[in-house]
């Protein structure tokens, strides 16, 4: 199953599309430079050894597994319920002949989200070759978008079509990318719990449509205000849904331009994006937010990443 060597899988940032992704809507979602590392290298025991790393070395989860998927041991009980589920899954799909062991690795700070979950089940499939979305669909619940976008490793319009993941691979690269920044909120959300809460509500299908055109819109904005406008409209929507004040209401009202959640409402990355980019880093700053990334230190520009595909080719 597991085949040696080193694998990695970008993380993602949904620009468009959140919660009602799950309702059949187009998203936009990019690959981020930042992403998580698998090593592969076989083990002297008959066992399925797994290691969890933080971006500094230490160790964040450990736990030994036998070779048909069940614990022998393990240093953190709240893990294992999902790595088993994941185990189990993966070895209904082939046997795993030879003892494994696997170390996954963050190379960005875990607190930042950028879909954790979602790079470990991508750099497990591209290890044992077997279907990343049917991998998530049978351990987690979700729209599947963010392990898409992380093993496709390219820009996506990701949509479900009857319970079925769907995409388009997309180029993103706007004209007003250097108007674009990506500010930490310092506050992680569960995006599990935030699936469930919204699993509940009643969406009428108009709203479902007319998120599908903003992201249709945001994608082919060739100018700011355009690009803007969508992004305004797309959290006015989402605010009156789920019943929250925006993320610019609620914490930066005087910005000069538009700020935009993310994913989840609450935690993790929102988008500003700046009528005077020169000035954005300075107000976030004094505001107390001092992760305030541009475009180019979040996503690969096309001919980087048409690189890394090539590298990984070539590796493979």
């Amino acid at each position: 199953m597991f085949r040696p060597g080193p694998y990695f899988s970008p993380g993602k940032l949904l620009l468009s599309g959140e919660y009602l992704v799950l309702r059949g809507a187009r998203c936009l979602s990019l690959p981020t430079r930042f992403g998580q590392h698998l090593q592969v290298e076989p083990a002297d025991e008959p066992l399925i050894a797994w290691c969890v790393q933080d971006r500094e070395d230490r160790i964040v989860y450990e736990s030994s597994w036998t070779l048909d998927g069940r614990l022998i041991g393990s240093s953190g009980a709240a893990w294992d319920e999902q790595v088993g589920r994941t185990l189990k899954a993966i070895l209904k799909q082939g046997k795993q002949e030879r003892g494994v062991r696997l170390r996954f690795q963050l190379d960005h700070p875990s607190e930042w989200g950028l879909g954790s979950s979602a790079t470990l089940v991508a750099n497990i499939a591209r290890a044992t070759q077997l279907d990343a979305l049917e991998l998530f669909f049978a351990t987690q619940k979700g729209s599947g978008y963010d392990v898409a976008t992380s093993f496709q490793a390219v820009p996506l319009i990701y949509w479900l079509e009857n319970g079925v993941g769907r995409w388009e691979k997309v180029d993103f690269d706007p004209p007003f990318k250097a108007h674009l920044f990506f500010v930490y909120l310092g506050q992680k959300q569960d995006s599990a719990s935030e699936v469930t809460r919204f699993s509940a509500l009643d969406i009428p299908s108009s709203d479902v449509s007319a998120v599908s055109d903003w992201t249709d819109i945001m994608h082919g904005s060739q100018r700011l205000e355009h690009f803007s406008e969508a992004c305004r409209s797309h959290e006015a929507l989402l605010s009156r849904l789920i019943q929250r004040p925006t993320v610019q209401d609620r914490l930066f009202p005087d910005f000069p331009g538009v700020v935009k959640s993310l994913g989840a409402w609450g935690g993790d990355f929102v988008m500003a994006a700046a009528d005077e980019p020169s000035a954005a880093e300075t107000y976030f700053n004094k505001k107390g937010y001092p992760v305030c990334l541009s475009f180019s230190d979040v996503f690969w520009t096309k001919q980087e990443r048409d690189g890394e595909e090539r590298a990984r080719t070539l590796e493979r």
